[in-house]
C-alpha cells in the first residue's frame, strides 16, 4: 500500500476507502531561541570619596519630567580638579511647572553660578553653571533609594549635594589650578 506524507495528518493512518495512507512526521527543532541579554545603556555614575572638592561645570542634562514625582529635573555635570575625566552631577528640582521658586535649590545654585539673583520675567537659563566659573562643591554618597531605604554597597554612587561657592572668572588667577581640601 502506498505511503503519502500529509502535513494534516502527522504521524496518523488515514484510511480511505480502497486505500491506506501513512503519514510521515517531521522532526521538530529541540532547539530554542535565545532570549537578547539585557545591554545597559543608562548613564554611569562613578564613586568617590565624599567631601568637598573644587570642580568646573562641564555639561548640562537636559530638564526632564520625573513622572513618579510630577515634577521637572535638571542636572549639572561637575568635573573635580583631583579626580580628572571623572563627572559627577548635582540634581536640581525645577518644580512642576518649571518655575523655580526663591529658596529652591536650583534658584540657590543658580543665584551662586550667575552671581546675583534673576530679573523678574527673565530666564534662568541653566548655561550659565558653564560660564567658566571655579566650584567649591560638596560630594556624598547616594545610599538610599527613592524610597528612603539603603542600598547595597554595588549601587551606591556619588553625587553633588551642593555648591559651596563659586569664584567668577575674574577672581582666578592664570596658571592657578585649585585642588580638593
Amino acid at each position: 500500500m502506498p505511503t503519502i506524507p500529509l502535513a494534516r495528518n502527522r504521524g496518523k493512518q488515514v484510511h480511505a476507502p480502497d486505500i491506506e495512507i501513512e503519514c510521515e512526521r517531521t522532526p521538530r527543532s529541540v532547539e530554542k531561541p535565545q532570549a537578547p541579554t539585557p545591554v545597559w545603556t543608562g548613564p554611569e555614575y562613578p564613586r568617590i570619596l565624599p567631601g568637598q572638592y573644587t570642580a568646573s561645570a562641564v555639561r548640562v542634562i537636559t530638564p526632564q519630567y520625573i513622572r513618579r514625582w510630577q515634577r521637572w529635573s535638571l542636572g549639572i555635570c561637575f568635573c573635580p580638579f583631583a579626580e580628572p575625566g571623572v563627572e559627577v552631577t548635582l540634581f536640581l528640582n525645577l518644580g512642576k511647572n518649571m518655575v523655580p521658586k526663591r529658596g529652591s535649590d536650583f534658584f540657590r545654585a543658580w543665584t551662586q553660578a550667575n552671581g546675583e539673583a534673576p530679573k523678574k520675567g527673565k530666564p534662568m537659563d541653566p548655561r550659565v553653571f558653564l560660564e567658566g566659573q571655579i566650584y567649591e562643591i560638596e560630594i556624598v554618597d547616594a545610599d538610599v533609594d527613592s524610597d528612603g531605604k539603603p542600598k547595597s554597597d554595588a549601587e551606591i554612587y556619588s553625587k553633588v549635594r551642593r555648591i559651596v561657592s563659586v569664584l567668577r572668572n575674574q577672581s582666578v588667577r592664570p596658571g592657578v589650578v585649585p585642588i580638593r581640601n
